[in-house]
């Protein structure tokens, strides 16, 4: 399931079906368990030579070779968002890109969340979650690892294995924002093992006058999908 919301002002935002806990409003969300759609944009950073893009652990299952091993390994249940080099060996550096979302300028405690299990080979490849705020032109690296994140192959179908990550976005307030998952390979390397996302989530306090207020207009600018 995915659901987000679109220029929506913090008054509209208070009436999204996401609430987790009290003051607590989901500007996106997206569980992978439908699979990765057009909400999503993959970016091909290595002049379009990649060998491979981002897909579900089930798709690299379903091709065989080395990803008819995959399971969810975030400690996730159903499907994740992955991308594994040991799948289709070769130079890569592939993105999988965020639809825009507005971050209302009052709200605080605003966090990107997600599940993950990533496996470094030999510190050749890297695992970035990027920020931008024009549209891609410039990118701010918020989280970049080189090192095991997760156990290897652990904890298929939600039991365990994965890592959980917070982000502290609230810089990006009053601004449309999209975020990403940048797997790649630095020094030109071809194989290494897989980064595995799920559960992705932007979550956010607006001000407390903005959770009193009921606009209903704010209704035209929620966007679900199931």
């Amino acid at each position: 399931m995915r659901s987000y919301l679109v220029a929506a002002s913090a008054a509209a935002i208070a009436l999204h079906a996401g609430v987790a806990q009290a003051g607590t409003v989901t500007l996106f969300e997206d569980d992978f368990n439908d699979g990765l759609d057009a909400s999503w944009n993959q970016e091909d950073l290595r002049f379009n030579s990649s060998p491979f893009q981002w897909a579900t652990n089930d798709e690299l299952r379903r091709n065989g070779g080395f990803g008819d091993l995959y399971e969810n390994y975030t400690g996730g249940a159903g499907l994740a968002a992955t991308a594994s080099s040991a799948a289709a060996p070769g130079g890569y550096d592939v993105a999988l890109v965020s639809p825009s979302i507005s971050i209302p300028a009052d709200a605080t405690d605003v966090l990107l969340s997600y599940d993950a299990n990533y496996q470094n080979f030999q510190n050749s490849d890297r695992a970035h979650t990027d920020v931008t705020t024009d549209g891609g032109i410039n990118w701010i690296s918020v989280l970049e690892w080189s090192e095991d994140h997760g156990s290897f192959f652990g904890g298929p179908n939600g039991d365990g294995g994965g890592e959980e990550v917070e982000l502290d976005l609230s810089s990006f307030a009053g601004e449309e924002i999209q975020f990403r998952f940048r797997y790649f390979e630095p020094n030109g390397g071809t194989l290494s093992f897989y980064w595995q996302v799920d559960n992705v989530a932007l979550t956010a306090v607006p001000a407390p006058a903005a959770l009193a207020m009921l606009v209903p207009a704010g209704l035209a600018a929620t966007r679900r999908r199931r």
